[in-house]
């Protein structure tokens, strides 16, 4: 009798060895598992990245674009949104695998670029008659003197709702000053 309880005891530790055994070798896979793919799949999202630094005033183009994994909290601009981003002008200078954020890149006409001749205008309160409250960045505003249409220009910043500041080019600037130096006040329209 003695000898089978011996026996029966070896069964049970056998037994045991090999489930602890079992449950270490479940226990690395789970944890390589997870490494390799789980964390990656559960934690971290597909965000947009540059491949390479961007400077001021650069077009991001669809093969300067990346995605990286990353946890982010923020509400960054996912790879799934590059439409977004494309075709658009950097507001500052961006790291390359920094997250991309919408107010990193605007619209290009928004901005003043030396190639396409165009300058930041600042046009003040006293210059105008009558604008529209609801006036904001990236409008398209028309100005208007006497009656009559004189330019065009896209709305880049306002200030106070007092300056507003338009992006024109040479032949705009001149209309709306040849108007201003005689003394005529601007009405701005928007659609």
């Amino acid at each position: 009798m003695a000898s089978f309880l011996y026996e029966r005891r070896n069964d049970v530790s056998r037994s045991k060895q090999i489930i602890g055994l079992f449950l270490i070798i479940v226990s690395i896979l789970g944890l390589v598992f997870w490494e390799k793919w789980g964390k990656n799949e559960f934690l971290y999202d597909d965000v947009l990245v540059l491949r390479e630094n961007v400077e001021r005033g650069t077009l991001i183009s669809e093969n300067m674009l990346t995605v990286k994994k990353m946890n982010i909290e923020e509400n960054y601009i996912p790879y799934e949104a590059m439409e977004k981003v494309i075709g658009k002008q950097a507001t500052g200078f961006i790291h390359k695998g920094v997250p991309l954020f919408e107010e990193y890149v605007q619209d290009p006409n928004l901005s003043p670029n030396e190639k396409r001749e165009t300058y930041m205008l600042a046009v003040p309160q006293e210059w105008i008659l009558s604008k529209p409250e609801t006036l904001s960045k990236g409008d398209k505003v028309f100005f208007f003197s006497d009656g009559k249409l004189l330019t065009a220009a896209f709305v880049s910043n306002i200030f106070n709702q007092d300056t507003v500041e338009v992006v024109t080019n040479k032949e705009q600037t001149e209309k709306i000053s040849k108007q201003i130096s005689m003394g005529k006040k601007l009405v701005l329209a928007y659609q």
